[in-house]
C-alpha cells in the first residue's frame, strides 16, 4: 500500500481509494443558501407531510444498517405483476372447466417449470394448491347461498365427482361440506 502511495504520489495523480483533492473547504456563501431558500422554500420549518415518512425510513436505515433488525430483502424470482394478474386470471376463468397449466405458463411467456416455480414464490401456493383452495371458496359460497345438491356444487367448482369433492373438503377444512353447510345455514338463520 505505501509502494503504491509513493508511486502515485510521484506521478503526481491522487492514488486508488483516495479521496480526490477538494477545491471547497468553506461553507456556502449567503447568497447560495438564499438561492436555495427561494427554490425549496424556508428550511427552517418543514411543511412536507413527507418529513415524517423520511424519518420513519431513516429509522429503519438505520436499525437495518446497524442495529440486529434485518432488512427485508425484496422479492426476487416471483412472477411480474401482469404475470400474476393474468395467471389468476385465466385459473379462475377455468375454475370448473379446468385449465392446462403450460397453456397459462406459455401466455405468462415461461416455460411451464419456470412458471410453477415462480407462481408459488409469489402466491406461496402451487398453481394446483391455489386453484384447489379457489374451488374451495367458490363451493363454501354455493354451499351457504344455495340449494344446490353437494354432487351439483362439486361438478361447479370442478371437482370430478361429488367424493373427490367431500374427500377434498373435509382434509382442507376440517368438517365434511354437509357438516359445514348445516353449521353455517343455522348460524345464518340465527343472524337479525
Amino acid at each position: 500500500m505505501a509502494a503504491r502511495r509513493n508511486a502515485t504520489e510521484a506521478a503526481g495523480r491522487p492514488g486508488i481509494g483516495e479521496p480526490p483533492p477538494c477545491s471547497r473547504t468553506r461553507p456556502p456563501a449567503a447568497e447560495q443558501r438564499d438561492d436555495v431558500a427561494s427554490v425549496i422554500g424556508d428550511v427552517r420549518e418543514p411543511n412536507s407531510p413527507a418529513v415524517p415518512h423520511s424519518a420513519v425510513a431513516l429509522r429503519a436505515h438505520f436499525a437495518a444498517a446497524y442495529g440486529s433488525v434485518p432488512s427485508a430483502a425484496p422479492l426476487v424470482g416471483g412472477l411480474a405483476p401482469w404475470q400474476q394478474r393474468r395467471a389468476e386470471a385465466m385459473l379462475r376463468a377455468g375454475l370448473a372447466t379446468g385449465v392446462r397449466l403450460d397453456e397459462v405458463a406459455r401466455r405468462c411467456n415461461l416455460s411451464l417449470s419456470q412458471f410453477g416455480r415462480t407462481f408459488k414464490k409469489t402466491t406461496g401456493l402451487t398453481p394446483h394448491r391455489w386453484l384447489v383452495q379457489r374451488r374451495l371458496e367458490r363451493a363454501k359460497d354455493l354451499l351457504l347461498w344455495s340449494t344446490l345438491s353437494l354432487a351439483q356444487i362439486a361438478l361447479e367448482c370442478g371437482f370430478s365427482e361429488q367424493s373427490h369433492f367431500t374427500r377434498t373438503f373435509t382434509r382442507l377444512v376440517g368438517t365434511s361440506p354437509g357438516e359445514w353447510r348445516r353449521q353455517k345455514v343455522s348460524e345464518r338463520s340465527r343472524w337479525p
